[in-house]
């Protein structure tokens, strides 16, 4: 779970920032969690070309500002209710799949 170091974030120390991280060309099988993958006030995530199989609510998070996003690509397995759970504070920039549910979310679009 990739997080962001921002002032006030309530994640961190408040010094650095976390931008541009990929993930590509990866199979991945999650069996417990809500989600594959969470970004946490990361700017500029891209996740693209990648497996996600077993079955989560979601293969992708996105919360926390984390803003301009890309996500595309992907192949999901039948049984993850929604590629992308995104809350409306990472909504601007996002680049992806309309239909998304909010991050928490347990099978419910936003």
């Amino acid at each position: 779970m990739p997080g962001g170091g921002g002032p006030g974030d309530g994640e961190g120390d408040g010094r650095g920032r976390t931008f541009d991280c990929t993930v590509r060309d990866n199979c991945c099988k999650t069996l417990e969690a809500s989600r594959t993958l969470m970004f946490e006030d990361v700017q500029h995530a891209t996740v693209t070309a990648n497996t996600f199989a077993a079955a989560p609510d979601h293969a992708v998070g996105l919360a926390i500002g984390s803003t301009g996003a890309h996500v595309d690509g992907n192949e999901v397995g039948e049984d993850i209710g929604y590629e992308v759970g995104i809350d409306a504070s990472s909504r601007p920039g996002y680049r992806g799949p309309n239909r998304v549910a909010r991050p928490d979310a347990h099978r419910w679009a936003a």
